[in-house]
């Protein structure tokens, strides 16, 4: 059976392109094609009439969701139309289609936690993921005690998180390293872990030991399988707090607590853009208003 474009462009990107690209780009076929079939268009031979209109519709609110995109999910979206029109010989359907410019970064920190909700958050995630019932027989488990933990202490990116394999972990009496291996933009890096950290690691280590798991993943569900970004996002909300926010945590208490020089923690990041990781060194928006209190 002959395959269609969409499969071999997911082949092509899967060969290509890093995990977190391949999930944006198929994520924005998906809701091009949906889009289409209710506008008598066809995802194997789009027109350069079709990506405008989709991309007006996501404007204005239109395309099925009920919500008005922002200038910088649109540019998003119009990079993986772009992606799939070069793939299939078509890129004049993308050309001179006006998109918002996105906005640029602002000269704000990221919103992160400060020391004190930092260790409040550490320590109602371990009370709360280790505490027992009188009188039942449940057992606790480490292991949002540990992702929390490298969240915070390693600054990875969830998808990262949810990537490490047992053999990415490294932990010795006096050190331990986690190499991340597939980093957005395919890159690797080595993060360092800190005795703290070490200690929840290697201890949900242990018990993982004692899992009779068919697969490498070093972080499991219930039903020991690699854990999912969605699984571990909605644990953190009964805690108030999303994962990255917690990489923005760890990236300012670097800069601002321990004075770490911008290059060592963009390294630490796996960041690109010297800029991007820059921003940790500007004020929050809360220290701004504080500012103007003082008035």
């Amino acid at each position: 059976m002959k395959k269609s474009r969409v499969q071999l462009f997911f082949e092509y990107l899967k060969s290509n392109k890093s995990d977190i690209t391949v999930k944006n780009y198929l994520h924005t076929l998906k809701l091009f094609a949906e889009w289409l079939s209710t506008n008598r268009g066809d995802i194997e031979a789009p027109t350069r009439h079709d990506v405008s209109a989709f991309i007006d519709a996501m404007k204005n609110g239109t395309d099925g969701t009920g919500r008005k995109k922002s200038a910088a999910t649109l540019n998003a979206r119009f990079a993986g139309l772009k992606a799939y029109a070069e793939f299939i010989g078509r890129p004049d359907i993308c050309d001179d289609i006006t998109i918002p410019k996105a906005p640029k970064l602002k000269d704000i920190a990221p919103k992160s936690l400060n020391s004190v909700d930092r260790n409040a958050l550490l320590r109602d995630v371990e009370a709360g993921e280790l505490s027992v019932r009188p009188g039942s027989t449940k057992k606790t488990s480490t292991r949002y005690v540990a992702i929390v933990n490298l969240l915070v202490r390693a600054g990875l990116r969830i998808s990262e998180l949810v990537a490490l394999d047992i053999d990415d972990v490294t932990i010795t009496p006096r050190s331990g390293h986690i190499d991340v291996r597939d980093g957005k933009g395919n890159k690797s890096r080595r993060v360092p872990l800190s005795p703290k950290a070490r200690y929840w690691i290697a201890r949900y280590m242990e018990e993982r030991r004692g899992i009779d798991a068919d697969t490498p993943a070093l972080f499991l569900s219930n039903y020991k399988q690699r854990i999912s970004v969605r699984i571990i996002q909605e644990r953190l909300q009964k805690y108030g707090v999303h994962p990255h926010m917690l990489r923005h945590t760890f990236a300012a208490d670097l800069v601002n607590e321990k004075g770490a020089p911008i290059t060592a923690v963009a390294e630490l990041l796996g960041h690109s853009d010297i800029a991007v990781t820059n921003r940790y060194s500007k004020p929050t928006a809360e220290k701004l208003a504080e500012l103007i209190d003082l008035d």
